[in-house]
């Protein structure tokens, strides 16, 4: 007999609906620093797994920005659970782009390059 197996290709892991976990693409500068999101937006994503959503402090620059391996994909409900404003992410629509000034103010859509309507209902005080 001979003395090696032949190698077989490993059986390939069901992946859980995208549902089930979806995921975002959140910079390290919040996830290192802890600090809090201040800018959302949703791109479309050809994995089914991620949610879409792109989460910055908003203190990164652009180059920072521009770079894939200064972002990390987290749960999405990890982050709703560590800051519950997050929540109102689950429902909005591919394109939607959000900021706020700071963690106690709403968040407010933006649109062309301007802050616009101010999202009710985000933060309690409200």
């Amino acid at each position: 007999m001979w003395p090696f197996r032949k190698h077989t290709k490993p059986e390939p892991v069901a992946q859980p609906p995208a549902k089930a976990f979806p995921l975002a693409s959140v910079s390290t500068i919040c996830i290192e620093k802890r600090l809090p999101v201040m800018h959302a937006v949703r791109l479309e994503m050809s994995q089914e797994w991620h949610s879409g959503w792109v989460l910055n402090s908003g203190r990164e620059s652009t180059a920072f920005s521009k770079d894939a391996r200064n972002y990390r994909p987290v749960p999405l409900e990890l982050m709703i659970e560590n800051d519950a404003t997050l929540a109102l992410l689950r429902d909005l629509p591919v394109g939607t782009e959000l900021a706020r000034y700071y963690v106690t103010k709403d968040w407010r859509f933006i649109t062309r390059d301007k802050v616009g309507k101010i999202v009710k209902g985000c933060n309690d005080e409200t």
